[in-house]
């Protein structure tokens, strides 16, 4: 079996329901599994040339909205292979097919040029009076992004008005980059900067008022 074949077959292979229905109360829970397998950047730009009709087929047999987690964590992607996979990401949300609610990038190789392509998802997915479709999580630790890249992000989730009252705001991850985050923390809204998260492992992610989590902003009504 060639490889652009046995590309084409981990695309179909790789969609599947989720097991659980966090975050899709308005939808189809779905999960893209790619990750742990040392994919290339060839390897994710052959993979999205057939992802968008994969994704398609499992939309089709359920009808309505496809809720995406996309896990590409733990390979060799870099801006290239992440342009290709939010390329298609994004169309999936242009054409009302499947939103992304969570991104899982960590442990790969991305670097700032990567970042402006996860830019654009967010703001292709944070369309008005959608804000249940909105990206929730991205998860990109242990990449090769510097501050300008962090910041690029910061500024589209500002930009896109994030955090929604009454839905998760977009949860960020982007410890062991080339981030300096004392210099960062200067650009961040001061209700951004609280150090409690809340309990994560808890089933419905709940936190305590004041406390910050992966579903909830540490204030009820932050300051634009």
């Amino acid at each position: 079996m060639s490889l652009n074949l046995r590309l084409k077959d981990l695309a179909y292979g790789c969609v599947a329901k989720r097991t659980d229905n966090y975050g899709c109360a308005a939808g189809i829970p779905l999960k893209i599994s790619l990750d742990g397998r040392q994919l290339k950047d060839r390897d994710f730009v052959s993979i999205a040339e057939h992802l968008y009709d994969a994704v398609f087929e499992a939309v089709s047999s359920s009808g309505g909205v496809g809720i995406l987690d996309v896990h590409a964590e733990r390979n060799r992607c870099g801006d290239a292979g992440v342009k290709a996979l939010c390329d298609v990401l994004i169309s999936l949300r242009q054409s009302q097919v499947a939103t992304v609610r969570a991104l899982f990038l960590f442990e790969n190789e991305i670097g700032d040029q990567g970042t402006e392509d996860i830019a654009s998802l967010i703001r292709e997915c944070a369309i008005p009076g959608d804000e249940h479709l909105w990206l929730e999580e991205a998860h990109l630790s242990h990449n090769q992004i510097t501050h300008a890249g962090a910041l690029c992000l910061m500024e589209t989730a500002h930009a896109c008005h994030y955090p929604r009252m009454g839905v998760a705001p977009l949860w960020l991850r982007l410890e062991e980059n080339g981030v300096n985050m004392n210099a960062l923390a200067r650009h961040m809204p001061a209700h951004c900067k609280s150090k409690k998260r809340g309990d994560r492992a808890s089933g419905g992610r709940n936190v305590k008022s004041g406390e910050c989590g992966v579903a909830r902003c540490c204030q009820d009504t932050p300051p634009p």
